[in-house]
């Protein structure tokens, strides 16, 4: 029988020994990341037992009677062990739901780990809440590059590179966030009219706490700050945050110069590299510019789906 224990904090060190092993884990679904915004979220994080044994984990929080995968994270569905198979996932996903049923709440909200982030094949969690009635609520594409596969930037990136390496520009990965931090406000707001995600002390914390996995890269021209690219790298993906740039670093290819270096030298023998999605409220669901931009240096569209099931009639079925 299925147990579903509410994550206390005295569980942290099995948590995210847990996140370590998984076939699918992040760093972001450590209680240290998911923590730094606690204050927005009431969580409500599981962890899955079978006879004992911790199997799986969810990140959750909950809103009213509504349960969702963790809105303080990108993704995260369920996280499960490498032995993990069909039969089980939908046993365990079947008394899940009954389980969210009898506590009276009326909605789940599952937002599905991409694929490139798992490191064994684990789209079961999928597959079984499809067959209980789960929908698409909502799908969107995000820009990754295949690193395993021969790259072929387009001629504009390819002439902004050897324009910056004429240039004789500079990568650093020692500049500190708070000279970093101006530029991407002015570029939002200028471009975009938005906001960083996080603030400068949110992204200060998280690089101290993470240091391994969270990251920094400037380029410089002589000594002055053209652009920035702020990365999450979890085992074999290197993943964009922010990227920026000033209207100088733009007129000499400073960002494409900064990319070019992470996915030639830096990160060469990483699978992917993820530009995040492009999302707007146009027609299409994206901003087609920033699209392009991105497809320019061999990105293709991998989906994050979002999934809901409506509970309401699950204690029945």
């Amino acid at each position: 029988m299925f147990e579903f224990k509410l994550y206390q904090s005295n569980q942290k060190q099995h948590w995210d020994l847990f996140i370590d092993s998984a076939k699918n884990g992040h760093f972001m679904f450590k209680r240290d990341f998911m923590e730094y915004h606690k204050e927005r979220f009431i969580d409500h994080s599981l962890m899955i037992y079978l006879e004992n044994k911790l199997i799986a984990l969810l990140p959750a929080n909950k809103t009213e009677l509504k349960l969702s995968s963790h809105f303080g994270l990108s993704f995260g569905g369920f996280i499960i062990d490498k032995s993990m198979k069909l039969y089980k996932m939908i046993d365990l996903i079947k008394a899940f739901i009954q389980n969210l049923s009898k506590q009276g709440f009326t909605e789940f909200i599952y937002k599905a780990i991409p694929q490139h982030y798992q490191s064994l094949f684990s789209n079961e969690d999928i597959y079984s809440l499809s067959l209980l009635g789960a929908q698409i609520i909502r799908r969107d594409a995000c820009s990754v590059i295949d690193l395993r596969t021969k790259i072929s930037f387009e001629k504009g990136r390819r002439g902004c590179i050897k324009k910056a390496y004429h240039e004789n520009l500079k990568l650093n990965d020692c500049t500190p966030l708070t000279d970093y931090f101006s530029m991407i406000e002015n570029l939002l707001k200028e471009k975009y009219a938005s906001k960083p995600v996080h603030n400068l002390e949110e992204m200060i914390l998280l690089q101290n706490r993470f240091p391994e996995n969270i990251k920094l890269y400037t380029a410089y021209k002589d000594q002055e700050l053209l652009a920035g690219i702020w990365v999450f790298l979890n085992e074999k993906v290197i993943k964009t945050q922010y990227i920026a740039s000033t209207e100088k670093g733009r007129s000499l290819g400073a960002v494409d110069f900064i990319i070019n270096e992470l996915i030639t030298n830096l990160y060469k023998d990483f699978y992917y590299f993820d530009f995040g999605t492009s999302v707007d409220q146009s027609e299409n669901g994206f901003n087609p510019s920033l699209m392009a931009q991105k497809e320019m240096f061999g990105a293709r569209a991998i989906l994050c789906d979002w999934y809901k099931l409506d509970l309401k009639n699950q204690l029945s079925a």
